[in-house]
């Protein structure tokens, strides 16, 4: 058997370059917006130091098994820092700094490594249903962010072929955009998740008339729900989805879990407990569960963890250990291999 790639896959970093400041309201509000105020900067000070650690060790890692010449290419699945303030993306100078010195210190320790990065919701813009429970709105992501994104990140999608596969990299946040009907600037990633639509189903089309085997990698695997129409007449062709966002493969278990249960018991809070937007986002949550379960039944969906660990608590705990996964790609088939950090 002849080797042909192997990925080192890591992401959710949520690497703190530089100082959290409470003013930013962009780290995890629940676990701090409680505290006494001379408690909140110990708090953020505690998750700089872990995530700038667990990036350190993730990188000493990755240098160790370069010099055992173990993987070829590296996937940065994205959530790489902490974010821009307010959860707006890479719209401040300081997110914009702190994006480009997260590069500079992978391409110190690896300068010969190539690497691709997909976009993801605290680097472009982010509000969702976890978010509006916890009590923080206001984040979005905007043309500003995406049009940053050009420089700082790259294609916000492109595929590679490789032998028998094709993978295809994705950005779910411009599809998660365009169905945001509170974005005032919604009707610019409507064209944009049609941009990509396009593309999807040209590569998935190509791939089908050579016989390829598909590969998919994204942030936010709940996006996957968008594009079912799209994925659906190709999916005996999509032998596996990578994606971020979750932190951890345990969770993801739990949560399709949960999206089996919501659908087949079709579980809703009554309308007229839907009156506050806390309400309104738990309905929005579980309604999304269950709108995931035919996309869970039909793909082999794959959590590449957080690098720290998997879920930050208030008073400076964290459950779970953080890791990476390596994807090997030999002859026409394909292995995916999870470590600890």
């Amino acid at each position: 058997m002849i080797k042909l790639k192997e990925y080192f896959c890591f992401g959710d970093a949520h690497c703190a370059i530089e100082k959290s400041e409470v003013s930013d309201e962009r780290f995890y509000p629940m676990h701090v917006a409680g505290l006494p105020e001379e408690e909140k900067e110990d708090y953020l000070k505690f998750f700089d130091e872990l995530t700038q650690k667990a990036f350190q060790k993730l990188l000493e890692q990755a240098q160790q098994l370069q010099r055992q010449k173990s993987f070829d290419s590296m996937i940065d699945f994205g959530d790489n820092i902490a974010g821009g303030a307010n959860q707006e993306g890479i719209k401040s100078e300081k997110a914009k700094r702190e994006l480009r010195k997260y590069y500079e210190l992978i391409a110190n320790a690896l300068p010969k490594i190539p690497i691709s990065f997909l976009r993801s919701g605290h680097v472009m813009g982010y509000n969702d249903q976890i978010t509006e429970i916890q009590g923080q709105k206001g984040g979005k992501m905007s043309i500003e962010s995406f049009n940053a994104a050009k420089e700082l990140i790259g294609k916000p999608w492109f595929s590679e072929k490789v032998e028998e596969f094709m993978l295809l990299f994705l950005d779910s946040e411009t599809t998660r955009e365009s169905k945001n009907f509170s974005n005032p600037e919604q009707d610019f990633f409507i064209e944009k998740a049609k941009e990509q639509e396009k593309f999807i189903q040209e590569c998935l089309e190509n791939a089908s008339r050579n016989n390829n085997k598909i590969i998919l990698f994204i942030h936010d695997p709940m996006q996957l729900k968008e594009l079912q129409k799209t994925l659906r007449p190709y999916k005996e062709n999509i032998v596996l989805i990578l994606a971020g966002h979750i932190h951890s493969p345990a969770i993801w278990k739990i949560y399709c879990l949960f999206s089996k249960i919501v659908k087949t018991f079709k579980i809703r809070i009554p309308k007229i407990l839907q009156r506050t937007p806390k309400q309104q986002a738990i309905q929005s949550l579980i309604q999304e569960m269950a709108d995931m379960q035919e996309t869970i039944r039909s793909f082999n969906i794959e959590i590449i963890p957080a690098i720290w660990g998997q879920v930050g608590l208030p008073q400076q705990i964290i459950l779970g250990r953080g890791g990476y996964a390596i994807l090997t790609l030999n002859n026409d088939q394909f292995s995916l291999t999870h470590y600890k950090l």
